[in-house]
């Protein structure tokens, strides 16, 4: 069965794909994100940021699973908003409050650990870039790309958290890497399902 949707997706997809992920950070964390992850202390540009398969230190770990919370929260506010399909809403619902125990769970790693202050707030310019593209989507239209970035940006954590639970330094964020990766893997095969 053809799905009309599937040009405009893809083409936003393509549009997002073209932001460098590791961008500058845009501070446009919403509420519920900020308070689950605590304040910004970590200064970084995008030029330092290496790719997810690449992390190896505390430090950049710490930055991207951030980003990649947030980018969750975001874009599952957004689809409370705007889906239509009942199963999309329902999957939105979990990505909030998996990805929202995630943050908090990786604030408190980070306050166990010695090596990172605190973890920032906000969005790398890539995931701001993807939560605009969604927001200017109309909500009859909004399912089939709310998916396809949900799939896209899971892709990208589970490799950030395989990575750094295989070769990051060892320790309590290590350990959350691990302890959230199999989560992780639950939501790809949930997005999957729904295809």
């Amino acid at each position: 069965m053809s799905n009309p949707l599937l040009p405009l997706s893809v083409a936003i997809l393509m549009a997002a794909a073209s932001h460098p992920a590791t961008a500058q950070m845009a501070q446009t964390a919403p509420e519920a994100a900020e308070e689950a992850i605590g304040p910004t202390s970590m200064a970084t540009t995008g030029d330092e940021l290496p790719a997810p398969s690449d992390v190896k230190t505390v430090a950049d770990f710490v930055v991207l699973a951030t980003m990649s919370n947030n980018f969750e929260i975001q874009s599952s506010n957004l689809a409370l908003q705007k889906a239509q399909n009942q199963n999309v809403t329902a999957f939105a619902k979990r990505m909030l409050e998996d990805h929202s125990n995630a943050s908090m769970a990786l604030k408190q790693a980070v306050e166990e650990s010695e090596d990172v202050d605190a973890v920032p707030t906000g969005l790398t310019a890539h995931y701001t870039e993807m939560v605009r593209k969604l927001e200017a989507v109309p909500a009859e239209q909004f399912d089939a790309p709310y998916l396809e970035m949900q799939e896209q940006a899971h892709r990208t954590a589970i490799t950030l958290f395989q990575t750094y639970s295989e070769n990051g330094e060892e320790g309590p964020i290590q350990r959350f890497a691990s302890e959230t990766l199999p989560v992780l893997k639950q939501h790809l095969a949930m997005l999957e399902d729904m295809e």
